[in-house]
Formats: C-alpha cells, sequence, structure tokens
C-alpha cells in the first residue's frame, strides 16, 4: 500500500515537473549532462583498458625476445607458452615462482609498478570530470532554487497587495498590468494553477469588498432617508399635539385637528411598515422562496384588497386574464407588488375611471399589463419613480398620501424572482405597468 502511495505521488511530482516549462527544460539539461557524463567514462574506461593492454602486451614481448636470444632453437615453443599459456601449469608455475621468492608483497608492487601511470591518469581525468559535473548539477539546483524563490516572492507580493486591497482606480490598474504580465509568464504547469488560484482570490476579495462598501452606502443613504421621511411626519404630530393641548378650541375644532392627526398617523404607520420592509428586505431578512402557484390566485387576492379604495372613487377594476398561468413564484410577495401597483393606479386615476388588466406571453416570460387612466408620467420621471422615496413634483400626485417605496418594492422584489417592471405613459391616456414573470421551471 505504501510502496503503491510513492509510486503515485512520484508520478504526480514527474506530472508537475512536465507541465512546468522551466522545469521541463532544466530536466532535459540534467538528463543530457547525465549522458555525456556517462559516455565520457565509458571512453576513459575504455582507453585505459586499451592502456593496460598495450603495457602488458609490450611487457610479454620484451619477455619472449630476450628468451629467444638466449635459447633460440626453442623459439616457437617459447612463443607459444608466453603467448597461449595452458592453465595447468598454473599451480606449478606459481610454485616455481615461489621457490625464487614471486610472490606475495612482490606481486602486489609488481601489478602496482605496471599500472600505476597509468592509474593516476585515469583518476586525476575522471577526478575532473566529476568535479565538472558536480558544478554543473549545482548550477542547476542554484538555477532551480533562484526560480522558484523568485516566483515565490512574487505570488507573496501578490498575496500581500490581495489582502492590502484597494478600490482605487490605480492601484486596480496596476495590479491588472502585472496580472497581465504574470499570465503571459505562467501559461502551464503548477505555477500557472498557483497564478489561477491567487486571481480567483483576488477576485473574490474584491467582490467582497465592493459589497461591503456597497453595503455601507446603501446602509448611509437608508439611514438618510429614514430620517428625511420621518421627520415632517413627527413634526406635524408634535404641532398638532401642542395645539390640542395648549391652545382653547371648541368641539368643532378639535374634532378636526385629531382626525387630521390621525391621517398623519396613519401616513407614519404605512411608512414605518415600508421602511421595515425595505431594511429587511435589503438586509436579506426577507427570504423569498418561489413555488408553482397560479398567477390568476395572487391577482384575485390584491384586486380584492384594493376593492374597497377603489369603490371609494367609482373606479371599475376589470380583470381580463382568460387564461390561467402557473408559473415559479413567491405568493405573498407577488401579491404585494400588484398590490402596489394596482394601489398607485387607484390613488392616481381620480373619479369615475377604470383600470384594465391583461396578460400575454412571450417564449421566456408572462406579462401582466395592468392599464391605468390616470395622470400619466413626465418622460423625464420614468426611471425616476422605481427609485426609494421618489415622489414626483406634480401638485396633484403630491396632495395623494404616499411615501415613494411601493414601486421601488415591487421592482425589487420582481428582480430577486427574476422577473422586472417596465413602465410606459402617455400624459393623455394614463399609464400602463407591465409585469414580467420568468417562465423558468414551466
Amino acid at each position: 500500500m505504501e510502496c503503491e502511495v510513492y509510486q503515485n505521488m512520484m508520478i504526480r511530482v514527474f506530472s508537475e515537473i512536465m507541465k512546468d516549462k522551466f522545469f521541463r527544460r532544466y530536466l532535459v539539461i540534467s538528463f543530457l549532462i547525465s549522458l555525456v557524463f556517462f559516455i565520457l567514462y565509458l571512453v576513459l574506461n575504455n582507453y585505459i583498458m586499451e592502456k593496460i593492454s598495450t603495457s602488458y602486451f609490450d611487457k610479454q614481448a620484451s619477455s619472449i625476445a630476450e628468451i629467444i636470444d638466449k635459447m633460440p632453437d626453442n623459439k616457437d615453443i617459447i612463443i607459444g607458452c608466453i603467448m597461449n599459456p595452458d592453465d595447468n601449469y598454473k599451480s606449478e608455475g606459481k610454485k616455481i615462482l615461489s621457490n625464487y621468492g614471486y610472490e606475495g608483497e612482490y606481486l602486489k608492487q609488481y601489478n602496482i609498478d605496471n599500472i600505476n601511470s597509468l592509474y593516476k591518469k585515469y583518476m586525476c581525468i575522471l577526478a575532473i570530470i566529476i568535479l565538472f559535473f558536480n558544478v554543473l548539477v549545482l548550477f542547476i539546483i542554484f538555477m532551480v532554487m533562484k526560480y522558484t524563490i523568485k516566483n515565490l516572492e512574487i505570488f507573496y507580493k501578490k498575496i500581500e497587495k490581495i489582502f492590502n486591497f484597494s478600490d482605487d482606480i490605480n492601484s486596480i490598474n496596476e495590479y491588472k498590468s502585472e496580472n497581465m504580465n504574470l499570465e503571459e509568464h505562467y501559461n502551464e504547469g503548477i505555477m500557472c494553477r498557483i497564478n489561477m488560484i491567487s486571481d480567483k482570490a483576488n477576485r473574490n476579495m474584491r467582490i467582497h469588498m465592493l459589497k461591503i462598501n456597497q453595503e455601507k452606502e446603501n446602509i448611509k443613504a437608508l439611514v438618510t432617508d429614514i430620517s428625511h421621511q420621518l421627520k415632517t411626519p413627527l413634526s406635524n404630530l408634535k404641532l398638532y399635539n401642542t395645539i390640542l393641548i395648549d391652545e382653547e378650541l371648541n368641539e368643532t375644532e378639535r374634532k378636526d385637528f385629531l382626525y387630521t392627526e390621525r391621517q398623519v398617523i396613519d401616513k407614519l404607520d404605512s411608512l414605518i411598515s415600508s421602511l421595515i420592509n425595505i431594511s429587511r428586505l435589503e438586509a436579506g431578512m426577507i427570504n423569498i422562496k418561489t413555488a408553482r402557484a397560479e398567477l390568476n390566485n395572487c391577482l384575485c387576492r390584491a384586486i380584492a384588497s384594493i376593492k374597497t379604495s377603489a369603490a371609494k372613487r367609482n373606479i371599475d377594476i376589470i380583470n381580463q386574464l382568460d387564461k390561467k398561468y402557473i408559473l415559479d413564484i413567491d405568493v405573498k410577495w407577488t401579491e404585494e407588488v400588484i398590490f402596489n401597483i394596482l394601489d398607485n393606479a387607484v390613488k392616481y386615476s381620480g373619479n369615475d375611471k377604470k383600470v384594465i388588466i391583461s396578460a400575454n406571453e412571450t417564449v421566456n416570460y408572462v406579462i401582466l399589463d395592468i392599464n391605468d387612466e390616470g395622470l400619466g408620467i413626465n418622460k423625464t420621471e420614468m426611471n425616476k419613480i422605481f427609485k426609494r422615496f421618489y415622489r414626483s413634483s406634480d401638485k396633484r400626485i403630491q396632495k395623494e398620501n404616499g411615501c415613494g417605496v411601493g414601486l421601488y418594492l415591487a421592482r425589487k422584489i420582481m428582480n430577486i424572482q427574476n422577473g422586472n417592471i417596465i413602465v410606459s405613459s402617455n400624459s393623455m391616456s394614463g399609464s400602463k405597468f407591465s409585469i414580467y414573470f420568468q417562465k423558468k421551471g414551466e
């Protein structure tokens, strides 16, 4: 088992080396150096063996010449015995040499004297080759360490910049420029993957920091808006309360002030309720859960909720939906969206008008259209009406109760459900609010 783990680890290491251009280059260089060293060793060894053989042959030639000179009649026998000795006489030959003192230390000295000079040359050349080989190996190790340390320093600085993130434009451009250079340099292998991971960490950190900064700005803007929206009705309540306490009023005047005070309280209650919904929605405390549901049911409940207000103004709400639409929606919040748009249609349409509701569909969306016969919306205010707490400067609109959060909430809820709200308007014929529901999962 351990052998298999070790084998897998070696395969993985080798695979990573082969993926990296730098390591691959030096691996090839190391292999070539080792091959050259091996070839030199074989050449040197062959050279020494030839020298030893030549020296040995020269010794034999000298011996043959000397013996033949002293015994010329036995020339053939002498040459045959020396050049092709019979191993059967080996033991007897050793005994004869021993009788003449040629044994032990003499034999060692005899061999050393014969090969000593060749051996010294051999060792000297081999030492030079080994030294040269070691120098090359140390150089390769040095280059690899230099490459690795340099890259680690680059990635350290890169990671340091990630944690010292700044959303300053110059800082971001500088980082992008450096990153492009790194991507050109590291286009494969382990360094490429480390670079990609650090890029991913940087992107996540930047997104996280931008979200935090955006949330801070949103909270700041929300607190400012809340303070502004609450200040006026609270001041009015204080004023009415002071008048009721301090002034001597008859019963009719007192009732008028109490009625006005109740209207302010109702407006304040509606505003606080809307502020709570906005705060919870933007803080992510409201969890919009979509499920398969019938759009017609949401529409009918929203119409029922607004029917009393519509009846006071003699406004006829006409539902022209002739088909059931089953969609992935959050029933509660979708009903809130439709109600907010119907509420605006009723408030700003005047008396004896109609609000017509129809639907059509495209490949990807079901579109619920709410047409009113109201005041219409100026083109310059088309996009502004969906901003938080925005109310038109038109005096006819200002006289109606409202705090400018209904449409903001409606679009926010639809965006979370992957939908949208689009408005088109004509000052002569009212407005049309188109609610887009995605047909996902249909």
